[in-house]
């Protein structure tokens, strides 16, 4: 057991470094993307076609989730009022499983032996291992 938990810390480090190493060619390719627009804007182009490939400016919008209570309120009024609210609203998986989590507390406080959030059904067990560094 003991070589293969070593084998495991081994694959974590291992792992932690590759991870380093993307983050770090990550940046590398966002500033070249960055550059690529400057040179594009200077020269006054969308594009540029190049014997490995083409580069383009492409531009969009973006909108981000609401931040308060107040304005999920009405980004879920309009979305009723389109008829569209089932198929936009979502439910974040972590925030689920902890509301789960204290409302199943709170159940078996009261002696509420078979609870379940209604329309989310019965947990499913998983295993996994815990590995901390010593």
């Amino acid at each position: 057991m003991d070589v293969f938990v070593k084998e495991m810390a081994d694959v974590r480090v291992e792992k932690e470094a590759k991870e380093d190493e993307l983050k770090e060619i990550n940046g590398r390719l966002e500033a070249l993307k960055q550059t690529a627009v400057n040179y594009l804007t200077e020269l006054k182009r969308d594009s540029y076609r190049s014997p490995v490939g083409t580069v383009s400016i492409r531009e969009y919008n973006t909108v981000a989730t609401p931040k308060t209570d107040e304005d999920k309120m009405k980004l879920f009024d309009f979305l009723r009022e389109k008829d569209i609210f089932i198929r936009y609203a979502t439910v974040n998986s972590k925030s689920l499983n902890s509301l789960y989590k204290a409302c199943l507390e709170e159940a078996n406080q009261a002696g509420e032996l078979n609870f379940e959030i209604p329309g989310v059904g019965a947990p499913k067990m998983h295993r996994d291992i815990s590995f901390r560094k010593v």
